[in-house]
């Protein structure tokens, strides 16, 4: 278990692509995309909580549900509010639809935090934000850019010690699905459901 390390799961809002429904609670393989998210993760964090602002929707997860402080719905409120509510020092931050979560690459991230603020796997597709570690030094960071309407998840780092970590995303991979992968159409799903049922075969 990472002692100091939080997990900050980001509920997003409803799948318009995929019926409409709270994204962490879209099926996939007989269970809900949060259930396999959470599979991942549960265990590894003292701290595992879920940011949204439908905590009626999680509640039977039984984890603490917490919404956004600042004004504007998005990604980067809902890591704001995740890591004002945790009391570790640092937070992994993901996507409720990540469900192949990496705890080595998160690992692997951890080794890195010296002199930094953000821990971020980069690979040749580009940078990771919603798989990438984040210190509590961060909020008042984030705040002063949200004070001047500057809302895009990477925009803070421009005043923030943020550490690119190269990683190649199959070597985190889970059965072959990249820690990176979101699910966000019926085809996504389809295709990470087989996988499931793939290995309920074996």
């Amino acid at each position: 278990m990472f002692e100091d390390v939080a997990c900050i799961i980001l509920a997003g809002g409803r799948a318009t692509r995929l019926g409409g429904v709270e994204k962490g609670l879209v099926p996939v393989a007989g269970r809900r995309l949060l259930d396999h998210v959470l599979a991942r993760v549960r265990g590894h964090f003292p701290t595992t909580l879920v940011v949204t602002s439908r905590s009626d929707a999680y509640r039977e997860f039984g984890l603490p549900c917490v919404p956004d402080r600042l004004t504007q719905g998005s990604s980067i409120t809902g890591l704001h509010a995740g890591l004002c509510e945790v009391r570790e020092l640092w937070a992994l931050a993901i996507a409720c639809d990540m469900p192949a979560v990496s705890v080595s690459l998160v690992e692997r991230l951890a080794a890195e935090r010296a002199d930094a603020d953000v821990v971020m796997p980069v690979h040749s597709e580009g940078e990771e934000p919603l798989h990438a570690l984040y210190a509590k030094s961060c909020v008042p960071i984030i705040e002063r850019f949200a004070a001047r309407g500057e809302w895009k998840m990477t925009a803070f780092h421009a005043e923030a010690r943020v550490r690119r970590v190269r990683v190649a995303p199959l070597e985190f991979a889970w059965r072959g699905v990249s820690p990176f992968v979101n699910l966000n159409t019926p085809e996504e799903v389809e295709g990470f459901g087989r996988v499931r049922g793939e290995i309920r075969q074996v």
